[in-house]
C-alpha cells in the first residue's frame, strides 16, 4: 500500500512444484464391429476405442469367443493414433456367431507405461453361415435309387434349410436312353408349391417340378442340378449334381404285355405234340399250361408255380 516492490523471483528454486505422475491403466471404451458384415464374409474387423494412446496391443490380447462351428483367425491390431486400433477377423468358417473380447491382465500399456487394462467383453456379435445347403435325401420324392416310380410322378427336392433359386438348370436326364427328358431354368421359377405341368417352383426349404410330360414305363431318370442353381438364404452355393447316379430312379412296369403278330397260335399239330407260336411286345416270361377236356383251369399263381 506505500508503494514498496515486491523483489520477485527470478530462479526455480524460490518456489516448486510438481503434478502427481498418471497412475491409471488405459481403458477399453469400446470393442465394435466395422460396417455391416454379411452372415457369410470371410473376414470381418472390430475398432478397439481406448481413453487414451496405447501400446503393445496384439491378437494375443484377445480371444474369439464362438459358437456352434463358426470360426476363424485373429489378426496383427493396427492403428494410426494409438487410441483406436482395428483388429483384422479372418478365414471365417461354419456357421454361428464370432464375438470379438479383450482377455484380462494383457501387455497393454500407456505412455506412461501404466497397464492392467480390464478385460471387456465385445459390444458386436457377429453372425456367420458359410455353410452349403445339403439335399435331405430322405425327404425328396422320389427318393434316390427309387423304384417302381410312377410314370405320372411329380418331384420334390428338399434341403435342410431354407433355399433360393439363383441362375442355371435343374436337368431331368433319361438315363436308359441317353439323352435330356426335360430342362428346367431356375431364372423363370416362382414361388409356391404347387406348379402347373411344365413349370418348377420354391418354398420354404423345397423345389417342386412337374415335369411337362409323363415319365416312359421301366426307364432310368436321374437330376441333375447345376452349382449355381441352389443357394441358401446368405448366399452359400449347393454344390450341385452333375453325374447320373447321385440322385436317379427308376420308372416301373404298369402295362400288361400285348402279343404281336397274330400270336398266340398253335401249329403243326400231331397226336403226340404241337407248335406254340408267341409274340409279345416287350420281354418276359410265357406260362402255359395244357388241359384236358372238361378240366379246371390253374390260377395265376399256380401256374406260374407249376402246380
Amino acid at each position: 500500500l506505500n508503494g514498496n516492490s515486491f523483489i520477485g523471483m527470478s530462479n526455480n528454486n524460490f518456489y516448486r512444484f510438481s503434478t502427481s505422475l498418471d497412475a491409471n491403466p488405459p481403458i477399453l471404451n469400446s470393442l465394435t464391429i466395422n460396417d455391416s458384415p454379411t452372415a457369410n464374409a470371410v473376414s470381418i474387423s472390430y475398432t478397439a476405442q481406448f481413453n487414451e494412446t496405447v501400446n503393445q496391443v496384439t491378437a494375443n490380447d484377445f480371444i474369439l469367443t464362438k459358437t456352434n462351428t463358426a470360426n476363424g483367425s485373429i489378426g496383427t491390431p493396427t492403428t494410426i493414433d494409438g487410441i483406436s486400433w482395428t483388429i483384422l477377423i479372418s478365414d471365417i468358417t461354419g456357421e454361428g456367431t464370432l464375438r470379438l473380447d479383450l482377455k484380462a491382465n494383457t501387455d497393454i500399456q500407456d505412455t506412461n507405461t501404466n497397464s492392467g487394462t480390464a478385460s471387456k467383453i465385445g459390444d458386436d456379435v457377429h453372425t456367420t453361415d458359410l455353410v452349403a445347403p445339403l439335399l435331405n435325401n430322405l425327404n425328396s420324392t422320389p427318393i434316390p435309387n427309387a423304384v417302381g416310380v410312377l410314370t405320372d410322378s411329380n418331384i420334390t427336392l428338399n434341403f435342410n434349410e431354407t433355399i433360393t433359386l439363383s441362375t442355371g438348370n435343374i436337368t431331368i436326364i433319361d438315363v436308359t436312353n441317353n439323352n435330356n427328358f426335360q430342362e428346367f431354368d431356375v431364372t423363370n421359377a416362382t414361388e409356391g408349391d404347387a406348379p402347373d405341368q411344365g413349370e418348377l417352383q420354391f418354398s420354404g426349404n423345397t423345389i417342386y417340378f412337374n415335369p411337362t410330360s409323363n415319365f416312359i414305363e421301366n426307364t432310368q431318370y436321374a437330376i441333375q442340378i447345376n452349382g449355381t442353381a441352389v443357394k441358401d438364404v446368405n448366399g452359400n452355393s449347393f454344390s450341385g449334381i452333375s453325374d447320373n447316379s447321385t440322385f436317379s430312379f427308376f420308372t416301373g412296369d404298369f402295362s400288361f404285355p400285348v402279343f404281336e403278330n397274330n400270336t398266340p397260335n398253335i401249329v403243326n399239330i400231331t397226336s403226340t405234340g404241337f407248335t406254340l407260336q408267341t409274340d409279345i411286345n416287350e420281354s418276359g416270361t410265357i406260362y402255359y399250361v395244357i388241359l384236358a377236356d372238361n378240366a379246371t383251369a390253374p390260377n395265376t399263381a399256380e401256374l406260374k408255380a407249376g402246380t
